[in-house]
């Protein structure tokens, strides 16, 4: 009768008949009597003792599932809720025993419906506020209305229907009625929707007073109002304050509710987030553990809301690093997830997920990837999970290095994120910005760029340039600039992801801290050693305040101060910190982690510098050991500490296992990392070092041979991507390991040596500039739209080349492939380079390889190539030594000599400099030092030259500011006479061009008038600055001013009256069509943009003030930064001279103290860098009749970095330019001759040389200071 009874009453009240297993406990006899008394009771609608009957039942018969869910029922009918709680928990607990998780589910929203109860008065509160009648039907016709607005997404009419709805409800019930508080919290939405947030806010703080008006301050809507302000704060990025109001709510409603009330669960759930999002995980982690706590006494132990909050902690415990904690809590929710739902619920799978990435965190990569797979593959695992998981495993993968496996899990996420969410996504965008990481791990920084810049586009458009992940985007897509070198574009990127942090986030946020830390890192990449080390210690500082000084995040920025401690050669206190480090991750992390291997490491690094080397050999050991373990034989952390390995046999004269090591290692750098990369290159010149150690002269010159010929591969790769600055970086970077072969070099036969370092020398100096020519040069046929694809293209193939260099080969990709591909990327650039060199004659000649046979061809017979280079020996002594290549009836010969002294020359160089401009040194003291400088310099090879007269001097470093013409030989004359010297910047300028001269007649700009504001216009000075006087100059030299913006010249009326005699010539020559091609420019005029508009000249001449500003003396202390632990290595940018030396032309006065800030094509100042950008393909001749231009920056092995080399750099044959200030008369009388016979016919060499030696044989101007202050440079143009 009992159990017939009991299903109809189940089905009415959704309760189970259901027939069990278990034994009685106690009495399954009496409970059945007290059932069966209590259906008596039921059917009576006696509820209270039918309730009372029934939890008897279930307490002599205990495992019986149905007493307790009746009793339940029964207790619920009666009235007391809180006695039908606790029998849900344990009819629950029966039913997840029995694996019935349907049952499991039913009971969990009875529970839950029951835990949502508010309580009587608040109810009673709620129903007190009548909407019925007419009025009522009123309101809720127009409440539908904006109901419906706010649904259609029509809101810009939901705001317009708000407002006259809550005029209507106000109206008709007042202000604290239901009525017009639910219009308010609707009409707040339609207003934040619509983009108005203050205002929806401010709306919402009014409907607050409305409700403590109706119902009072402790009213449960008071709750539901203060969650949703702090959500409308929380979408406007107002964390703190959002994190103010949910805190309040919980405050103020926990005892009236009671901790584990639905309804306050869910607000701590939105708390616990927004504190995540502050970067405070400690406080997200205390708020869901009295969360958890609450909703296990109230929901009970097999709830799934219960579950949920535990997965939540664990992940909050994961984020702080607490992985001890993190793993008990989620061992409870899978517990408590698998009891509600069993292996198929999404929650334990989801913990299971978190599980697995917590053993990723933990170096267990095996367990990891054991848990991942499994859940991928079972077809419980909902796609939605699967690709979670496989978000999980493609982090795994890139753990190990594994990029290509980590990649293609990326790429199919993306793709179903943009398939099913659409592109611009949330989760499409962050998928897009992880697959630009993984790309830039793998040095492909091309793609990387891409990525992060269309990832940046995307999140901007969505949630605005303010919201974190935009500034986090904005913060990798700076990484990827400055892996690259490309300090200038990643500097204001970096400031601006942490001005922004700063101002949304707060001073102490984790994205904050982690945006000043990669500035940081930024500034060491550059050398700042100094704005770097202080920015580690305040994150340090910060992060040590708010999340502790264990936390993850604080151990990481102490590794890298301590690594900066390194690069500064602080061994002690990076030693001391990496031991904290090291001690940290070992207790946090366990010793087999990858952030505990690498400290360990470096910590051995260090001790190595120390001298420590029992030390440092048992943490190296312990570190390459546990890293082949962990992450295998091949992988580039293991590859570092074997290569660390054997570079410290080597200094414990353990040398027959350093050379054993050492040799292994580069065998598997080249097979795993290619033999363009860093790591091999490192692990090459440390066997140069052991070799030379043992004394194996023979293989320690292959060795460096080997270096030379790879590394040409290399920077040829490399230097087309990166900034004009790092550029200079790699060539610095890599110049001693060049010097170290240059030194064995100098030690060979004299031919062999002469033959050798002249190949040195063709294919390594002036490297720098000529690739800036041909990029200039492809940047401009880029603007051409027949050419722009080809231009485009070719540079992509270049970086992509430069990636694949330093990424070598992936764990997808053999050897073989790897080289097959670089192969296929060097034919595709070869392609492009012959397509673009059939458009430009200019970029086929600068791109043509140029080898000693083209070179021997091409030599003029009788001549010789005189070709110095200055290098550093093995105790670092900079030494000259001189290559020589003589050409006689047709027969080659090379030479070779190395100057003993070359401190003294330079000391000898800079005495006759001084001693030629002195004009009280009398002319005895004048021959005595030409010839001083003679013996010195030119004597030692006399010999090797013989009788030959015509002779092409390649200069290097205080060479290249030396008067060669002026040094006087034993006979007394200078050697402007006796020999035909000819100045080239390079050994490849000998080689004919089939560049034809320009067409473009003469241009002579003279004489600019610096003072006028007409070239920027006086309204737009007056806008940026008001109007400024130029500073007075009473010097009527052409010479320099101090600072960019200090600039200010005086006017020249010598230069005016040079350039009108130079056109009176052209004139009085009687060419009437090189007359009518002749153009004086000047005055007003005579401005900077022209030279960019203007078509080739055959002749330019330049007559106005130049300049050559001192370095910043900041930049010059920058030092070079050493590898990071696996990352690649980055040079650091110069001081770009090329910005520091310039012409002035019109307006330059009045714009001066706005340079920066005006139009830089035209604002009076024309820098060595912007001449790069000119076109003067043809031009013959250069003339800058100017103070100084022929200096600059001198870089050994790269020459004069300033006007001169820029010129012929943008185009121009022959550059003439002045070693120092010569007055108005003395440049008119040189110029006044070279312009004779140049128009008479004469090659422009033999003009100025002609011109010189009558100056000489004359009386006026026989003193050197005038004749040998101009010279040339000359290049190979058709004449």
């Amino acid at each position: 009768m009992y159990r017939g009874t009991l299903v109809a009453l189940s089905a009415l009240l959704f309760s189970m008949d259901l027939a069990f297993a278990a034994k009685p406990i106690v009495d399954s006899e009496g409970a059945a009597v007290e059932a069966q008394l209590g259906m008596e009771q039921y059917q009576q609608k006696n509820f209270v003792e039918a309730s009372n009957h029934l939890q008897k039942a279930a307490k002599l018969d205990p495992k019986n599932e149905g007493y307790l869910v009746d009793a339940a029922i029964l207790s619920e009918l009666a009235g007391n809720a809180d006695l039908a709680l606790p029998l849900y928990h344990k009819a629950t607990k029966l039913a997840s025993k029995r694996k019935d998780y349907e049952a499991v589910q039913v009971y969990n929203l009875k529970v839950e419906r029951l835990a949502r109860r508010l309580p009587k008065w608040a109810e009673e509160k709620l129903a007190s506020f009548k909407m019925d009648g007419d009025a009522g039907e009123q309101w809720r016709k127009a409440f539908d209305q904006l109901a419906a607005y706010v649904q259609q997404k029509k809101f810009d009419l939901a705001v317009k229907e708000g407002a006259k709805v809550q005029a209507l409800s106000e109206e008709l019930f007042g202000t604290a009625h239901r009525a017009s508080i639910e219009t308010g919290k609707k009409w707040a939405g339609a207003l934040f929707a619509a983009g108005k947030k203050k205002e929806a806010i401010s709306k919402l703080k009014e409907v607050e007073q409305n409700v403590i008006a109706a119902y009072g301050e402790n009213h449960p809507e008071m709750q539901a109002i203060q969650v949703m302000i702090g959500q409308y704060l929380q979408a406007d990025g107002q964390l703190d304050e959002a994190a103010t109001w949910y805190r309040k709510t919980l405050m103020k409603f926990n005892n009236m509710l009671g901790a584990g009330h639905p309804v306050l669960l869910e607000a701590s759930h939105i708390l616990a987030n927004v504190e995540e999002l502050r970067g405070e995980y400690d406080a997200a982690a205390k708020v869901l553990l009295s969360a958890c706590v609450g909703a296990d006494k109230t929901l009970g132990r097999w709830h799934h809301m219960t579950g949920s909050c535990f997965k939540q902690l664990g992940l909050m415990n994961s984020r702080q690093g607490n992985f001890v904690k993190s793993r008990f809590a989620y061992g409870r929710a899978a517990k408590i997830l698998r009891g509600v739902g069993g292996k198929s619920h999404p929650g334990w799978i989801q913990t299971q997920i978190y599980l697995a990435d917590l053993a990723r965190l933990g170096a267990e990569y095996t367990e990891a990837e054991r848990i991942l797979d499994k859940l991928i593959v079972s077809e419980k695992t909902s796609d939605t999970l699967k690709f979670e998981a496989k978000g999980i495993l493609a982090m795994l993968y890139e753990d190990q290095g594994l990029y290509n496996k980590a990649e293609s899990e990326t790429k199919e996420i993306l793709q179903r994120e943009v398939d099913t969410l659409g592109e611009m996504h949330p989760n499409a965008i962050t998928s897009l910005n992880n697959l630009a990481g993984l790309r830039r791990k793998q040095s492909r920084f091309y793609e990387a760029e891409k990525g992060y810049e269309l990832a940046l586009e995307r999140f901007t458009k969505t949630v605005g340039k303010e919201h974190p992940s935009t500034i986090a985007i904005m913060n990798n897509l700076a990484l990827t600039l400055e892996n690259q070198g490309l300090y200038d574009r990643a500097e204001p990127l970096f400031r601006t992801a942490l001005k922004t942090s700063t101002k949304i986030l707060g001073d102490d946020h984790a994205t904050t801290l982690a945006n000043m830390n990669n500035l940081a890192l930024l500034h060491e990449s550059q050398g700042l050693f100094d704005k770097s080390e202080p920015l580690y210690e305040q994150v340090i500082e910060l992060l040590s305040g708010s999340v502790g000084e264990e936390h993850p995040d604080t151990v990481a920025v102490m590794n890298n101060l301590a690594y900066l401690y390194m690069l500064q050669e602080k061994n002690e206190e990076a030693a001391g910190m990496f031991e904290e480090v090291l001690g940290l991750w070992s207790a946090s992390l366990g010793e087999r982690h990858q952030k505990t291997l690498k400290g360990m490491n470096n910590l051995g690094r260090v001790q190595h510098a120390l001298g420590q080397l029992d030390e440092a050999e048992a943490n190296i050991s312990q570190a390459l050991e546990l890293r082949r373990e962990v992450l295998g034989e091949n992988h580039i952390d293991t590859l570092r500490s074997q290569h660390d390995l054997g570079k410290l046999y080597m200094d414990l004269d353990q040398v027959e296992e350093s050379e054993k090591l050492l040799l292994k290692t580069l065998k598997q750098n080249e097979e795993n990392l290619g033999e363009q990369h860093p790591y091999t290159f490192e692990t090459l010149n440390t066997l140069v070092a052991l070799q030379r150690k043992t004394e194996q002269i023979e293989a320690a010159f292959k060795t460096q041979q080997l270096i030379f010929e790879r590394r040409n591969i290399f920077l040829d790769q490399m230097l087309w991507a990166t900034s004009e600055n790092a550029r200079e970086g790699y060539i610095r970077l890599h110049r001693p390991e060049l010097y170290r072969y240059m030194d064995m070099v100098s030690q060979m036969e004299s031919e062999d040596a002469g033959r050798e370092l002249m190949r040195i020398s063709l294919l390594r100096k002036g490297l720098l500039l000529q690739v800036a020519s041909q990029i200039h040069q492809v940047t401009k046929m880029a603007d051409e739209p027949a050419l722009t694809a080809i231009s485009d293209a070719l540079m992509k193939t270049r970086k992509d080349l430069a990636a694949l260099t330093l990424s070598g080969p992936t764990e997808e990709s053999s050897a073989v492939s790897f080289v097959e591909k670089t192969y296929n990327l060097k034919e595709e650039i070869s392609a492009l380079e012959g397509e673009l060199g059939r458009a430009s004659v200019r970029f086929r000649e600068a791109a043509a390889e140029v080898s000693l046979a083209t070179l021997e061809e091409h030599m003029p017979d009788d001549s010789a190539l005189v070709d110095y280079l200055i290098f550093r020996d093995a105790e670092n002594t900079s030494k000259l030594q001189v290559a020589i290549l003589k050409k006689e009836e047709g027969e080659i010969s090379y030479h070779h000599y190395l100057y003993e002294d070359l401190q003294a020359i330079n000391e000898m160089i800079e005495v006759l400099r001084e001693v030629i401009q002195d004009e009280f040194v009398g002319e005895d003291e004048l021959i005595e030092m030409g010839m001083e400088t003679y013996g010195m310099v030119w004597a030692p090879i006399a010999e090797s030259l013989g009788e030959i007269s015509n002779v092409y001097v390649v200069p290097d470093g205080m060479l290249n500011i030396l008067p060669f013409n002026a040094m006087v030989d034993d006979d007394e004359s200078y050697l402007l006479s006796a020999i035909d010297l000819h100045t080239i910047s390079s050994s490849r300028d000998l080689i004919p061009s089939d560049i034809p001269v320009a067409q473009g007649g003469y241009m002579i700009m003279a004489g600019p008038d610096y003072d006028t504001d007409e070239v920027t216009g006086k309204s737009m000075l007056a806008a940026l600055n008001g109007k400024r006087s130029a500073v007075a100059n009473n010097q009527a030299m052409r010479g320099m001013s101090h600072g960019m913006r200090g600039l200010s010249f005086s006017p020249l009326p010598g230069a005016e009256e040079e350039g009108r005699l130079i056109k009176e010539q052209i004139s009085d020559a009687g060419d009437e069509e090189k007359t009518a091609a002749t153009h004086l420019i000047q005055k007003k005029a005579a401005q900077e943009k022209l030279l960019r508009t203007m078509e080739p000249p055959e002749v330019l001449h330049i007559s106005t003030h130049g300049f050559f500003l001192k370095p910043n003396e900041k930049l010059k202390k920058r030092l070079s930064k050493l590898t990071r632990g696996a990352s690649v290595n980055i040079p650091p940018p110069g001081d770009n001279p090329l910005m520091r030396a310039g012409l002035a032309f019109a307006g330059l006065n009045a714009n001066a103290k706005m340079l920066g800030e005006i139009d830089t094509d035209n604002d009076g100042v024309l820098t060595a860098l912007e001449v790069l950008g000119l076109n003067l393909t043809g031009t013959r001749l250069a003339i800058l009749s100017a103070c100084e231009t022929g200096l600059g920056e001198i870089h050994e092995g790269e020459g004069v970095y300033g006007l001169r080399r820029s010129f012929q750099e943008a185009g121009a044959g022959a550059v003439v330019n002045s070693l120092w200030e010569v007055s108005d008369a003395g440049t008119q009388a040189l110029m006044t001759g070279l312009y004779q016979r140049v128009l008479a016919g004469e090659d422009v060499h033999s003009a100025l040389r002609n011109t010189q030696i009558e100056m000489v044989e004359s009386g006026e101007w026989a003193h050197p200071y005038v004749w040998s202050a101009f010279f040339m440079v000359e290049g190979a143009i058709k004449g």
